[in-house]
Parts: C-alpha cells; structure tokens; sequence
C-alpha cells in the first residue's frame, strides 16, 4: 500500500514539473518572440530578457493546481460512474476558470484586455488541442500494445 502513495505521489510529481516545464517554454518562446512588444502584461515584465521568478512561481503553483485537478477528475473513487469524455469537459472547464482566476488574482494581464483573453483563448485552445492530440496517439498506442498482447495471451492459452 505504501508502494503506491509513493508511485502517486511521484506521479504527480512528474505531472507537476511536466506541465511546469511546457507552460515555461511556451512562455520563454512567446517572450523571446513578443515580449518587447507586450507593455500591459506582467508575464513578460522582463520584455525578452526572460522570464521573472515571480512569474516562475505563479506558473509553478498553476501547474500544482491544474495537477491536483487533473488527479481529483480522474480518480476512480471520485468520479467513476463519469464517462472518460465528461470527465475531460467537466475537468477542461475547471481548469479554465482556474487560469481566469489566476490571470486576475496575479494580474498577468488586465481583466479588461482583449488582446490578452484573445491570447489567452488562443495559447489555451492550442495547448489544450496538442495534448489532447498526444493523449489520442499515446491511447491508441498503448491500445495497440495491449491487443498485441491479449492475442498473444490467447494463443498460449489455447494450445
């Protein structure tokens, strides 16, 4: 049993620093590309010198948060009678309205900016279309995995 917290607790962990990590190089990429130009956010304070470490920190705790959210949604015991899919909706929604929060609690643009919630929709749309595209691929993969092996389990089997 205690096996297992420790292989949740890492994977969290990884999950953390996985989306800690693509949230940081988008960021270092948009800023090195516009981040001169962006005068009324403070994710890019620094212009395209980098990013601050107070920005650092609010992507590291988004990234915490959007984790545990992810862990709540898909754990069995929670919500295990939800279909995969209205899992993923209820979890995407939630996950909005916490960056909403977090993009007027921290200020990382002004709360009546459109250019900033055009990009906001923009940057979270493409990331949240890519991962969903990795997760379909990675599924179908291991689908393809398991079947493989289920027939080679029903051939040794049937002999």
């Amino acid at each position: 049993m205690e096996e297992k917290n420790i292989i949740n607790r890492l994977g969290f962990i990884s999950q953390t620093f996985i989306i800690f990590g693509v949230t940081t190089l988008v960021m270092t990429g948009l800023g090195l590309w516009i981040g001169e130009k962006i005068e009324f956010s403070t994710l890019f304070r620094l212009g395209n010198q980098g990013i601050a470490y107070r920005t650092l920190l609010e992507f590291l705790l988004s990234s915490i948060c959007i984790s545990a959210v992810e862990k709540i949604f898909y754990k069995e015991s929670f919500f295990g009678n939800l279909s995969y899919l209205i899992r993923t909706v209820f979890m995407l929604i939630c996950i909005t309205v916490l960056m909403v929060v977090f993009i007027i609690y921290f200020g990382w643009f002004p709360a009546y900016s459109w250019q900033g919630w055009i990009g906001f929709i923009v940057s979270f749309g493409t990331c949240f279309g890519v991962s969903t595209a990795v997760m379909i691929v990675k599924t179908r993969y291991e689908s393809r995995i398991y079947e493989k092996r289920l027939d080679e389990y029903k051939k040794r089997n049937k002999r």
